[in-house]
């Protein structure tokens, strides 16, 4: 099994890139389930402003933990 890389960026889903709403509901899922979403957020497959943000909020998150488990060896 390949996994594919895929960039998403703000307005994926949207007009130009349609093929692109499948990743994005994924991403909404995976947030929405972790927490990082509210429970009442829509699972549309449009990545706006607010769901990037929350994306980038959770990367910050993975690298400070990177970061202790790096310190603690």
């Amino acid at each position: 099994m390949t996994i594919e890389k895929v960039e998403l960026q703000i307005n994926d889903g949207i007009i130009d890139t349609p093929h692109l709403i499948d990743d994005v509901e994924i991403l909404q899922r995976r947030l929405k389930d972790w927490g990082l979403l509210p429970k009442d957020a829509k699972i549309d497959g449009l990545l706006g402003l607010s769901l990037r943000q929350q994306w980038n909020n959770f990367n910050g998150c993975v690298l400070l933990i990177k970061a202790n488990l790096s310190q603690a060896d």
